[in-house]
């Protein structure tokens, strides 16, 4: 049993200090628990999962000097959909 999500935050985030916003995802865990029993846990899952998203598409398009194609081949979705989620989470090149 965990006694913290520190180390899932770890893994999830991975962040290195470059990384945009590394507080976004603990800011995401802090609102929940402050709001404990008041988001159904549907809800809670999909938050999550939009901010993994979120990270992994910002980290493959600077890996990608953002290249939207072939950061689209390389998350194995298509450049319409890359696009979509481009827009969804807000992200843009710096």
């Amino acid at each position: 049993m965990l006694e913290t999500e520190e180390p899932i935050l770890g893994e999830i985030a991975g962040y290195d200090g470059g990384e945009r916003d590394p507080s976004r995802l603990r800011q995401l865990i802090d609102e929940i628990e402050a709001t404990a029993g008041e988001l159904p846990l549907r809800e809670v899952g999909r938050l999550a999962a939009l901010e993994a998203e979120r990270v992994l598409i910002g980290r493959m398009l600077q890996q990608t000097n953002w290249n939207r194609k072939q950061a689209a081949r390389r998350l194995g979705v298509s450049y319409k959909t890359l696009l979509q989620k481009i827009k969804g989470c807000g992200l843009s090149p710096d």
